[in-house]
């Protein structure tokens, strides 16, 4: 997973004027094989976050997979999904 440095500003200000110093992202289930990406600002003491461009992120071992090959973007004040190239195989690592 990436951020670019405009989702990384956006995220940035987001925890700042929230009070909160990381960002949960969590995948859930909506139907079929359809998942969509929760992302929760938080103040967890008790997880160790990863960083991405900046950003603290904690995410779990499903999350962490599912989201390989994502870049996280920011287009007209709001964060949105891309993918990066997938590695050509059906591994599923090319993101959701």
């Amino acid at each position: 997973m990436d951020i670019t440095d405009r989702a990384s500003k956006l995220l940035a200000d987001a925890l700042e004027n929230n009070h909160c110093t990381k960002v949960r992202l969590s995948m859930r289930d909506t139907g079929g094989f359809d998942k969509a990406l929760d992302i929760e600002l938080v103040d967890a003491e008790d997880e160790t976050p990863v960083m991405f461009n900046g950003i603290p992120v904690v995410m779990d071992l499903q999350t962490k997979w599912m989201t390989a090959g994502m870049i996280l973007d920011e287009k007209d004040g709001e964060l949105v999904i891309q993918r990066q190239q997938g590695c050509g195989c059906s591994c599923g690592r090319g993101g959701f």
